[in-house]
Parts: C-alpha cells; structure tokens; sequence
C-alpha cells in the first residue's frame, strides 16, 4: 500500500510544526529517523576512508581492501545461511591473518566510528526539537553494528531510551525489501501509515517505506552543506570536518581555503618537525617570521608534542643578509641588493632595505630619478650608486648586525648549541643568509626544515656545505611531483604567512627588539587580513582535528592537501588565489602589479 501522508515536504517545513496539535502532522504517531548521513555523519568525503585511518593508525597499507573484502565475504556466508544481515563480528571473522588480532582492530573500529561521528545539525536539532516536544520519535538504520553502539553514542549526547531498529540486531534491512520497516510496525505497535520515516537514502529510505506503508520524507543536504569528492585521506578528512563543524566558514573564502589546505599541512609539518628536533638533539627552535608564525601558535597550544625551546623568530633573507654585510665584503653583496629589481625605481631599491634615498635632485643629477626603472640595461649605473652609497647602507647593516645580537642574548642562545631554523622551502636561500651572519657573531650548528625542498641548481649547491632536511623532497616523492610544487610554490607560501609585512631588519633596544617592516610598493590586497583569514581557518581545523590526533594519521595524509593544491588537483582553488595581489614585497614596485 502506498503510503498518502504527503502534507510535509521539507525538514523547515516539519521543524515549523513540532506543536503536537499541529493540523499537518494530525495523523503521524511516530516519526522514525535513519541514522548514517541523516542524523549522524562522518567527517570524511567518502566513509570508506575511515579504514585508511585504521591502516595508517596499524601500519597496515592495504586495510581498506582488506575490510572491503571481508565484509563481501561475510555477506555470502550470510546468504549461505539464509540470513538478511551482517554484523560486524561476522565481517571480522573473514579478516584473514595478520599481526594485529582481529579483536583489537574490530574494537579500535568501534571506538573510532564513535570518535569521528559528528551531528548533521539541521536534522539534530529537529530530532531533538521533536522529542522535547512530546513526539515519538525512533532510529532505524541498516548498520552492522550492535544496538549498543547507537546506546553509547546516543548516550554521549544525553539521550536515552530511544526506541532502535537496528538492521543487524534485527535480522532485517531497509534496503533489500523492506522489512525493516515491518519489524518497526509490528514493534511500536503503530499502523505504518501513522508514522513518517526520513532519510537520506532514496531507495531505502523512501522507496521501500512507502512500500511497506510508512510515510517517507527524502532528506537532502542543502548544496552549501555538500562537499566534492577528493582523492586522499587528508583532503577529504579537511572537507568532512569543516562540513560537520562549519564554524561560520564560508565555502570558498580564504578561511576555508586555511581550513583544509593549511589547516593539515601545518599541522602535518610540525609533527614532522617534532620527530625530527628529537633525531637531531636540537637545543632551539626558531620559527622564522613569516612562515613559521602558525606553526608558533600552534606548537604553544599543544602539549604532547614535546619539542625543544622554541620561539617566533624575526627575521628574513633580506634581515640576516644586511646583518652579514660589511665594508670588506660589500662589493660581494651587490648582486644580491640588485636581484629581483625588474622594473623597480632606484628609490624602491633603496626602500625595500630600509633605507632613504639621497634627495629628489641629487637622484635626478645621477639620472636615478623616480622615472627610471630599473633593468639589465642600467645595472652597471645601479652598482656605481650602490658602491658610492655603500657608507649609508652600512649604517643599515651594523644597526641590525647589533640587534641580532641583543636578540640572541635575550632569547639565550649561545655558542656551541644546535640550532634548528623553520622555513617553508625551496633553496636554502634563508639559512644560507642566517648562517653568515650567525658564523659573524658566534659559533653554532644550524640545522634547516622545509616543508618542500627543490631539486634548484642552488639547494644542491648548498646541500654540499648546509644540513638541509625537508619533508617532501625528491628521494621521497617523484621529482615531477616536487618540480611541480616548486613552480606553484607561492600557494603554499600562502597557507605559511602571518598577518603582518615582511621583516627587513631588527632596531637594537635594550628592552624589547623591534621589527622593520616592508609592506611592499605598489597595488596589493591587504595581504595582512587574507592571512588573518588564512590561519583562522587553520586554528579551527587544529582544534577540530584534535579529538582524532590520537588515531595516527601521517603526515604524509594530512600534508596530502596542500600537495593537491600546488599540482592543480583542486582546480577551483585557482578563483581564490588569483585575487592575491603584490605578495612578494622583495619584488614589487609602484611601476607594475
């Protein structure tokens, strides 16, 4: 009999008439809930990942074929037996052997669903809603876990004594013809066609309800909620999480941009920097400004992480390189003041250092006036200038060859120790500057970690003469994969920024160090608050990431993410990241965009 309730359509519509006297639900007495995607959800873009989490968390790579294939094999043998349901003893009896006994990873499987479980809010609050207000209410659910699965994790959210219809409990689905839906007929006592039933699944859910009589209501996540599929346990544990947790973020906006792309990878990398600080004893850490500015937050916000001192780090190519210049080694400096100056004026060049150019007229006599942009062409006028300025630029750097001084005193670091610097990639280039000028003021060994180090002519130069560990490099990943990330590298130096301009120097205080900032010349888009948004998102994927830290995801997954952003798998993260403007400050001039 097909079933004529049909006076509610939608979830908003049924929240509006919980009142028991309501005219349009005059003829319901029960209203039955599904329980997987309608009421509760994993965070995961496809539920199957949740046995990658399992075989990363026992070291078992192929766990997830593994468990496809027993719960196959556990269907047949029902079949066999003319049963309607598995359990999920029946498909831990088909694991084959391994080192770990199929008892600890059917409970870990337990604990781990009721871990990652997370409310669907709009159909929550409605179940909750209803059974405040005097309605009947019920689960069922084709699951092959146990009635006292659903006890604990309605427990867990204070409510008890929810009536239960549970598929493997009661030997009958949803699915294959229905009869579950006699069994909760014939249970509740309640004629099917005063019950309503809603669910996600349309066959199981609708179709079969109305075959057996009942009231169905198709639910369908609003197309905000829905996430897209994506390739790896990282990304589509990122996605899962903000679609259970939200917390006000918008789709597509750079929060959520943070939330799963720089959200795992931060987390990722510090876990790797962690593993690796205790490999190589280091005495202190310094997270150097501005990639390491939500690593720093982060790493005060977790305590089982048991790294060495650590500290923000002020710093910079542009700030060591200045504090490493001096009168007998000026002249070796010149290329590096004159690199990346395309197009800049002669003033800018002198900006971006932190120093003021000679007066409009004396420019103008050495024709280095603001019309002038500089190129190939004109660096050999650019170099004269640059020597004959040589005395006031030197004044720069003995300010901050003097601050950095002050600033290791203050932070306690000493001769002798190992110092490790953070930086997100790709060359060296930074360490190489910190270690001239650390080699002008004390003897230490320095150690650099990268998130991504390059196969560039210059790292494997330095690699020779500099300890340089990286998390993806190309004897670990496909020197395509790590090339490809090197040229879209500035959208992983976008996940790692901090809200404030790019540091070029230190003023000496005995107080408190103060930083010189650059914000760079020219058009931008307030970098400042995109990175505020940026590692919002971040924090918030840490904090609801956190309840499952414990299950043993690698970094390897969770750094998966921002690997997919920099080799185009996430195509339709390019709208975003094209509205960034003037984001490297070492480059950018009033003369172009």
């Amino acid at each position: 009999m097909n079933a004529s309730y049909e006076k509610v359509t939608s979830l908003e519509e049924l929240a509006k008439n919980t009142d028991k006297t309501a005219q349009s639900l005059s003829e319901i007495s029960l209203i039955s809930f599904d329980f997987f995607d309608t009421l509760f959800g994993r965070p995961l873009t496809n539920p199957e990942d949740l046995f990658d989490i399992m075989g990363e968390r026992f070291g078992i790579p192929n766990f997830r074929t593994i468990r496809k294939s027993s719960q196959a094999e556990a269907f047949q043998k029902m079949h066999q037996r003319g049963g309607n349901e598995i359990t999920v003893e029946d498909i831990y009896e088909c694991l084959p052997q391994c080192d770990i006994c199929p008892a600890e990873l059917m409970k870990a499987e337990i604990e781990l669903e009721l871990s990652i479980l997370k409310p669907i809010e709009e159909v929550f609050s409605l179940f909750k809603s209803l059974r405040d207000n005097g309605w009947a209410v019920c689960i069922t659910s084709d699951m092959y876990l146990g009635e006292s699965f659903f006890k604990r994790i309605l427990k867990a959210y204070d409510l008890h004594d929810i009536p239960l219809y549970i598929s493997s409990t009661c030997n009958a689905t949803k699915r294959d013809r229905g009869e579950l839906f006699n069994v909760l007929t014939k249970r509740s006592g309640i004629p099917a066609e005063r019950i309503l039933h809603i669910g996600d699944n349309y066959t199981a859910d609708v179709q079969r309800a109305k075959e057996s009589g009942i009231n169905a209501l198709h639910y369908q996540p609003k197309p905000e909620l829905l996430v897209t599929t994506c390739p790896s346990l990282g990304t589509s544990l990122a996605t899962g999480l903000l679609h259970y947790n939200k917390n006000g973020i918008t789709p597509n906006s750079f929060k959520s941009f943070g939330y799963i792309f720089g959200g795992p990878a931060t987390v990722g990398f510090l876990h790797w920097i962690a593993q690796r600080a205790k490999t190589d004893s280091i005495d202190k850490l310094l997270f150097i400004s501005r990639d390491g500015y939500m690593l720093d937050q982060i790493n005060h916000d977790v305590d089982h992480l048991d790294l060495p001192s650590s500290t923000y780090f002020y710093g910079s190519r542009t700030a060591f390189t200045l504090a490493a210049m001096n009168s007998n080694n000026f002249e070796e400096f010149i290329p590096f003041l004159l690199s990346g100056a395309e197009g800049l004026s002669p003033e800018e060049l002198l900006e971006r250092i932190g120093v003021h150019a000679p007066s409009e007229d004396i420019m103008k006599d050495l024709a280095l006036d603001a019309s002038v942009k500089i190129s190939t062409s004109n660096h050999h006028l650019l170099t004269q200038f640059l020597h004959a300025y040589r005395w006031e630029i030197l004044k720069i750097c003995q300010r901050n060859r003097r601050a950095y001084f002050q600033y290791f005193n203050k932070l306690g670091i000493k001769a002798g120790m190992r110092i490790a610097i953070i930086d997100v990639g790709w060359s060296g280039t930074t360490q190489e500057a910190f270690e001239r000028m650390v080699n002008v003021l004390f003897d230490a060994e320095v150690i650099g970690y990268y998130f991504c180090l390059a196969d560039t002519p210059e790292r494997l130069a330095r690699e020779n003469i500099m300890k340089m560990h990286s998390m993806i490099n190309s004897d670990e990943y496909p020197a395509e994969l790590v090339a490809q990330i090197h040229i879209n590298r500035v959208a992983i130096e976008l996940l790692f920024s901090a809200p404030h301009n790019s540091i070029i120097g230190l003023y000496p205080s005995l107080e408190s160090i103060q930083p010189l900032h650059d914000a760079g010349r020219g058009e931008s888009s307030n970098l400042n608050h995109t990175s505020e948004e940026i590692n919002a998102g971040i924090l918030d994927f840490y904090h609801d990431f956190s309840s499952m830290a414990q299950y043993g995801i690698s970094t390897a997954s969770l750094i998966s993410p921002a690997i997919e952003l920099a080799t185009n798998v996430h195509k339709s993260a390019l709208d975003i990241l094209l509205t960034v403007k003037g984001f490297d400050a070492w480059g950018s001039s009033r003369n172009h965009k």
